[in-house]
């Protein structure tokens, strides 16, 4: 049976220091620590935070990407020294135990995945994410989210300005912390659309205190584009704090289309922000006239949770403006996109309604 959304969010459910039930969601997630050793202290490994009395898990640390041993500089050309043996931590439970499950769930259109190792994904998305000049971002419980190209700023609960930026998602340069695992696993193909899942766990240090890290990741991707939610947890001593972000990047396209019609079809992910559930559904984005500037309907629908297999009701929007750079953002803000790759090929976005957050991806199936 799959393991559900709601035991995962139940086990993080501790009392913040503040009193305020981590099911309210105050969440203060920072931008990404790094994992080099500390020069001035050959051969330890340090987690540096900004600032260092609130380390939390990144939000968008290195979502589906390998972790790889620093790269030397110029020096001393003495061997490095053995990295001592550390005991790999053990990974958080998978948000799907059951991937034949999950796809008799969402039913039509979802397909046994292609066979991919865990690397392999991890060199996919990390693909993505270097060739990548955009980033659209959101999260639960912090301000409005403010994304320009491939950085993200947004103020956090704590009042502290917090950047995300792709290269968290690409950068090969970095040492894996004390006890880092990860897993990372394909689930289905929907609609066109890889989905997979990520879980990874790892042991650093906050205001002196030792802290285990986990974050699980759901999304999917194709050629041009990788899309996901990602759910954190930061234990340090009694004190537990979570997370849910969404987010999507890639290699967009920078120009809306202009002659014609389109449609695409693929897949969305999400959270239902106070059930505390994972949702899958289909996309259907269609545009009748591209010289009207805008989407006939963008709609979120056959949306089931994925625990249970139960109706969520559809997300539609209709009418929503295409600017000229391609990007796309509805009145009301609670959807915003943009289309990807050379030839507007494919399409994604993130999305904040009706208690679900969550991100979509889809890709052109003609006129």
């Amino acid at each position: 049976m799959i393991r559900e959304m709601v035991r995962l969010i139940r086990n993080f459910a501790h009392r913040s220091p503040e009193g305020i039930p981590m099911n309210a969601y105050r969440i203060s997630p920072p931008p990404p620590p790094e994992f080099c050793p500390n020069s001035h202290t050959p051969g330890s490994r340090t987690m540096s935070s900004h600032p260092a009395n609130l380390l939390r898990l990144a939000a968008i640390l290195v979502p589906l990407a390998l972790l790889a041993a620093c790269g030397g500089g110029g020096g001393s050309s003495a061997p490095a020294a053995a990295a001592p043996m550390v005991m790999l931590e053990p990974l958080p439970d998978p948000l799907i135990a059951d991937a034949a499950r999950a796809r008799q769930h969402i039913g039509q259109g979802a397909e046994a995945p292609p066979s991919l190792s865990s690397a392999q994904i991890g060199r996919t998305i990390r693909t993505i994410a270097s060739d990548a000049d955009t980033l659209l971002y959101d999260i639960v419980g912090g301000t409005s989210v403010n994304c320009n190209g491939t950085s993200c700023t947004y103020m956090d609960g704590d009042g502290f300005q917090r950047d995300i930026t792709t290269n968290s998602f690409s950068n090969e340069n970095v040492e894996e912390p004390t006890g880092y695992n990860e897993q990372n696993t394909a689930v289905m193909t929907h609609n066109g659309i890889t989905v997979g899942q990520r879980r990874a766990a790892f042991r650093g240090e906050r205001n002196n205190e030792t802290a285990n890290f986990e974050f699980q990741i759901y999304g999917g991707w194709g050629d041009n584009n990788h899309f996901a939610i990602q759910h954190d947890r930061e234990t340090v001593g009694n004190d537990v704090t979570i997370g849910i972000s969404t987010y999507s990047f890639g290699d967009a396209t920078g120009t809306r289309p202009t002659t014609g019609s389109g449609r695409w079809s693929g897949t969305m992910v999400g959270v239902h922000t106070q059930m505390n559930y994972l949702v899958q559904g289909s996309a259907n984005i269609r545009i009748n006239s591209f010289t009207e500037n805008r989407f006939t309907i963008l709609s979120l629908f056959n949306i089931k949770r994925l625990d249970t297999g139960a109706d969520v009701p559809n997300l539609d929007w209709t009418a929503v403006p295409i600017a000229s750079d391609g990007t796309f953002a509805s009145n009301a803000g609670d959807v915003r996109g943009t289309f990807y790759g050379a030839n507007h090929e494919e399409i994604g976005g993130v999305f904040n309604r009706d208690n679900i957050i969550g991100a979509f991806g889809g890709v052109q199936t003609g006129q």
